[in-house]
């Protein structure tokens, strides 16, 4: 009897070293994932505004190839782009309203190529991130007015912050990057407008679960970059 018991013991002790074993294998597994998650995230953040890997553009095909990169590279940037077109989709303007955003950007930075600064832009960038989410997820009905004026005021920020990639680049690589990013800009509004549009079970937002949750991500994204700022500011990272 004793030694059956002590078989079943350590059996049992077996089978709990195992369980043990595989949960902290779990937690490793889970933790690793975490940190590759990170380390692309922050590798994002440090090229977001660097396509050409920080050399200036100085032939058209350059100058293109930076502008199309710029959008999608920065995780800000593309993260507004996504809920201007979900916000034009809302309205009845969903194909000329991101052109708000993208004249904006596109004076913001002729703008930087003059040589005028403007306030804060990486944080002003990551705040109209986050306002433009939350409005998404308030489930309200944002008159097209009230959108418009958010697109103008942003697109200047995230134009601004697109000028570092060009400034003091020739007349020919400038314009070729405003055609890149312009129209970079553009169809993934549409594109995120029409993914929208299929998923909206109703006219109104606040009914619009799948939106609403959509708008959700977008302000957490820019919550997350907001604090990022801060904490920059103040000496904490």
């Amino acid at each position: 009897m004793g030694e059956t018991a002590g078989r079943m013991d350590a059996l049992s002790h077996g089978r709990s070293g195992g369980l043990d074993t595989g949960v902290v294998f779990i937690m490793q597994t889970v933790k690793r994932a975490a940190v590759a998650a990170a380390t692309t995230l922050f590798a994002t953040q440090a090229f977001a505004h660097h396509p050409m890997g920080g050399a200036t553009p100085s032939t058209f095909g350059q100058g293109l190839l930076s502008g199309v990169g710029h959008p999608i590279i920065g995780l800000d940037h593309l993260a507004f782009i996504i809920a201007v077109g979900i916000a034009a989709s809302l309205t009845r303007h969903r194909f000329t309203m991101p052109l708000f955003f993208i004249a904006a950007t596109i004076l913001g930075t002729l703008v930087h190529l003059m040589s005028i600064g403007l306030p804060l832009v990486e944080f002003m960038v990551s705040l109209s991130v986050a306002t433009l989410g939350v409005m998404l997820l308030s489930g309200r009905n944002w008159p097209a007015g009230a959108y418009a004026g958010v697109f103008a005021i942003a697109g200047l920020f995230h134009g601004h912050a697109y000028g570092e990639a060009v400034f003091g680049a020739e007349t020919t690589p400038v314009v070729a990057y405003l055609l890149g990013f312009g129209a970079t800009q553009y169809l993934i509004a549409i594109g995120a407008g029409l993914v929208a549009t299929a998923l909206l079970a109703s006219g109104r937002t606040g009914e619009n679960v799948a939106l609403r949750i959509s708008g959700g991500v977008v302000a957490g994204a820019g919550v997350l970059l907001v604090g990022e700022h801060v904490l920059a500011m103040v000496g904490l990272a």
